[in-house]
């Protein structure tokens, strides 16, 4: 987690605090079988694992087990960072969960900071949070299987700055598997100044910033809405894949059901692929996409990508898309009249789509944009 200060108005600091590891910190190789985890609350200007922190270099393995209930806050007026409101595992550490659940965390950030504000090393503006049930820190690396990631949450409410989270359900990066994880009824409510400077907010559910593979997961009910009453909101859907050229694998799954929302009323709302949002070299095998929703409200803008956006959205190499015996049906981009609607089913346009054995049908306004489908 960034440890700069910012200089608050009035060129000083903004005052820090540090908080988290509210029920256990583990430094060593921890199991817990059987256990629950639950209602236990960290805050600070600067705060993560609600629940667990699980320290860098350290492992903690659950099996049988509950994580419920527990926050992780970054508390006005300071507060900057917050992330894991259930589980925390920092850099280097290693995570594996087995028939468990990780329910009902919340992760959340609110300041009155006004932007711009400097950091000391230059950049403005650094202010987020991540990880409502679980946030795996860069080269955190995780196994979860036969387990439930549901009705986690991130909330951020910056109305004088330009904060940016998401990924309810899970933040993940470094390596992830998951097998049989259902992952539902997760949401993410960004409420800011503008996205401007730190660009879109979500996932909705979860995202993986380095090699995933999953299998068997269902992805359901996952909701992103980001809401600037005076500036631009930027927003992008329930799954995110962000480690081109990083391969990454979606096998026997289902997305579905999933809404991402962009309320700009008076400036510039976009959206990007409210199933699935690839910035990676992605496979789906088996995996049906269904029934997602992108809408960007605002006087102008653009949805993209109902069911699936493949592009660089950070400016890296091309991503690749290949689906082999999937379907993507019945996803929908809607707007206000300003703004520009392509990729019902899926948006492509500059990066390959390979489908083998797969079908496109039923999307509002078109099938795809960028690749015939």
């Amino acid at each position: 987690m960034p440890s700069v200060r910012a200089v608050c108005p009035g060129d000083v600091p903004c005052p820090a605090s540090f908080g988290g590891a509210a029920g256990i910190d583990d430094w060593g190789a921890m199991t817990l079988i059987g256990t629950t985890v639950s209602d236990n609350y960290a805050a600070a200007s600067q705060s993560d694992g609600g629940g667990i922190a699980v320290e860098s270099g350290a492992s903690l393995s659950l099996a049988d087990s509950t994580v419920t209930g527990n926050t992780v806050s970054a508390a006005p007026p300071t507060g900057r960072f917050a992330a894991g409101g259930g589980i925390f595992v920092d850099g280097g550490g290693s995570l594996t969960v087995d028939g468990s659940s990780i329910d009902g965390n919340s992760a959340n950030l609110s300041n009155s900071i006004a932007t711009p504000y400097p950091e000391q090393t230059g950049s403005t503006d650094v202010e987020n949070s991540f990880g409502g049930g679980i946030n795996l820190g860069n080269s955190a690396t995780a196994t979860i299987s036969n387990s439930e990631l549901d009705r986690n949450s991130v909330s951020i409410d910056t109305p004088r700055g330009q904060a940016y989270g998401g990924d309810p359900a899970l933040a993940a990066g470094g390596p992830l598997t998951l097998q049989h994880v259902q992952v539902e009824d997760n949401s993410d409510t960004v409420n800011v100044f503008s996205s401007d400077v730190n660009g879109v907010s979500g996932p909705s559910a979860f995202e993986a910033d380095s090699s995933a593979t999953i299998t068997g997961v269902e992805v359901v009910g996952n909701r992103m809405t980001i809401t600037t009453p005076n500036s631009d909101a930027a927003a992008v859907g329930a799954v995110g894949f962000f480690a081109a050229p990083i391969a990454a694998t979606m096998s026997d799954s289902i997305v579905a059901d999933n809404t991402a929302t962009a309320n700009a009323p008076n400036k510039t709302a976009t959206v990007q692929g409210a199933g699935i949002i690839n910035d990676s070299d992605l496979t789906l095998t088996n995996v049906l996409v269904r029934n997602n929703k992108a809408t960007a409200n605002g006087m102008s803008g653009f949805a993209q990508g109902g069911g699936i956006w493949n592009g660089s959205i950070f400016g890296g190499p091309t991503p690749t898309l290949a689906l082999d015996h999937s379907g993507v049906f019945g996803n929908t981009v809607s707007g206000s009249p300003g703004v520009t609607l392509q990729g019902g089913g899926i948006f492509t346009i500059g990066s390959p789509l390979t489908l083998t054995d797969s079908l496109v049908a039923h999307n509002t306004p078109d099938q795809c944009a960028g690749a015939p489908c």
